[in-house]
């Protein structure tokens, strides 16, 4: 799968950052440092594939050897607070093979910023495992060069003029001056043309390889997906996950990325029922029919906008998503639903559940005649356990034929007589002449279950499917309240109250959408959010 990363940033001395101490390091090279006389060392440092410096024309030849260059970079800024280089860290497509990788990066660098006057030096890295992450780094100089290859000031400063054409001065006497900077290499925009330029450059590169994937280089937010992006997992973390180690970040983006796979597949059934939808009413724009029946379609879609309003505000980026992937799930199985079984009103859904109740009467019928037969048989083999348990304790009490010494042994044992009694009662009722074979029991509860067990999976499905009815049911309950037809004998009058009834609810729940869409756009942007996961 593609891999949009594309990360830009500015080493400054401000930063206590060297450029010459991080050539080395994305090279790989032993470099000497002339502005702080040490030596920076990484010649042992592996997955390093490829490196190479670019010159515009105008470069010194010089310039080709990496410590000459990044020395002559730090001695041209003076400043504590110098902005060194700019730094690029690519992703480089995996579908690839390595040369095309290279010839890729190549010509994305000379086009982008060679031409325009920059020099840059590249690296490109497949650390281990090879071919999972494969990337460049970049460092482009940033002060333009005269055709001597001397450098040249990143900016100057311009008097103010008034309209005459004359200096004005401030109000401590001193002439006002603005800052003008000698490129456009600064400009704010470019960061967005030049990850967009990559997006096209790594398209084109694909195509010509033959290969169908393709890169969109925009955020999730900016493409108009509910994704969630990914957390940047560091190089201590990425090399605890190489070595099998799980880690709370490495978990985490694994459920962010089952979280999208989902997300996806759910987007896309969701896609096909819509299409679904849309037909059925172009078919009854067609036909010049205006359906007279509530449409269920635009009550859901009302029911889960109004969920999405709610979560809005909430702080956390994720929670919002993981909810929304919640309902977005359970939109889809409505709407699944809806289609394989046509139901297109809250109408249609009454008279499916009746229709439901119709097919089924026979089945729960012999359901609770099969579950009330076995329920009795477990009674009357447990209370016939107890018959026989409390039976000598009764024996006892008849073989006394002293009034007194009976009295007494009977209030003895209150609970044992009273229980042998209730077993005998129930027994005489349940047992035709009190023949109990238990074999002949254990047989018919063998078959019963065997009976339920059957009855049960035919009813399964009838289960679920009212399951979802009485699922949606409950979602559109606020506008079905004032939808259900009034009981007894209605007059025109009372027609027409019900029909105006039910448009002024759907326009109703839209004119709330409308004033909460309205709401959004002017005031989204000032609604605190914290830890909201960045690309």
């Amino acid at each position: 799968m593609t891999c949009p990363h594309f990360k830009i940033r500015i080493s400054s001395r401000g930063k206590k950052q060297n450029a010459v101490a991080q050539a080395a390091y994305q090279s790989g090279e032993k470099l000497f440092d002339e502005r702080s006389r040490r030596t920076k060392n990484y010649s042992e440092k592996r997955g390093i594939i490829y490196t190479e410096i670019i010159l515009p024309p105008h470069a010194p030849p010089a310039f080709s050897d990496r410590n000459t260059l990044w020395n002559s970079v730090e001695a041209a800024e003076p400043n504590w607070n110098s902005q060194l280089a700019r730094r690029l860290e690519i992703a480089l497509p995996i579908e690839l093979s390595m040369e095309q990788r290279i010839v890729l990066l190549r010509e994305y660098i000379m086009e982008q910023f060679v031409e325009k006057g920059m020099i840059a030096d590249l690296a490109v890295h497949d650390p281990d495992p090879p071919g999972h992450n494969p990337h460049a780094h970049v460092m482009l100089t940033m002060r333009p060069m005269d055709e001597h290859g001397r450098w040249l000031p990143k900016s100057k400063k311009e008097y103010e003029l008034d309209e005459g054409g004359n200096r004005i001065r401030d109000s401590s006497g001193k002439w006002k001056t603005y800052k003008v900077f000698t490129t456009d290499w600064d400009d704010h925009g470019n960061a967005e043309k030049w990850r967009h330029a990559w997006e096209v450059k790594q398209n084109e590169h694909l195509k010509r390889a033959g290969r169908p994937e393709r890169i969109d280089m925009r955020s999730y937010k900016r493409q108009g997906l509910d994704l969630i992006p990914t957390v940047h997992l560091g190089p201590a973390v990425t090399a605890m996950e190489a070595r099998g180690i799980r880690t709370d970040i490495g978990d985490l983006n694994r459920d962010i990325r089952d979280h999208n796979r989902l997300l996806k597949s759910l987007t896309e059934k969701l896609k096909r029922l819509i299409r679904w939808i849309a037909d059925v009413k172009e078919a009854i724009r067609e036909i010049d029919m205006e359906p007279k029946e509530i449409p269920l379609y635009d009550l859901l879609v009302m029911k889960f906008d109004e969920r999405k309003m709610e979560r809005f505000y909430w702080e956390s980026q994720y929670g919002r998503q993981k909810a929304g992937l919640s309902d977005l799930k359970r939109f889809v199985s409505i709407t699944n639903y809806m289609a394989e079984n046509d139901i297109l009103t809250a109408q249609d859904l009454d008279r499916r559940m009746d229709q439901i109740q119709k097919e089924t009467a026979d089945i729960r019928k012999k359901l609770r005649q099969a579950k009330s037969r076995s329920s009795r048989i477990g009674t009357i083999t447990k209370t016939m356990e107890r018959f026989r348990e409390l039976s000598p304790v009764h024996d006892a009490y008849l073989k006394i034929h002293w009034k007194k010494k009976q009295q007494d042994f009977y209030e003895a044992h209150r609970e044992e007589l009273e229980e042998w009694k209730k077993c005998s009662r129930y027994l005489h009722k349940n047992l035709p002449d009190m023949k109990y074979d238990a074999d002949a029991l254990e047989r018919e509860q063998e078959v019963l279950q065997e009976k339920i067990r059957d009855l049960s999976a035919r009813l399964l499905p009838f289960k679920e499917e009212a399951s979802m009815i009485s699922d949606i049911r409950y979602l559109i309950r606020e506008y079905l309240s004032e939808l259900k037809p009034e009981k007894g004998e209605m007059t025109p009058e009372g027609k027409s109250r019900k029909k105006t009834s039910m448009k002024e609810t759907i326009a109703r729940a839209k004119r709330e959408a409308d004033l909460y869409n309205a709401s959004r756009r002017t005031s989204s942007p000032d609604v605190p959010r914290k830890h909201e996961p960045t690309r």
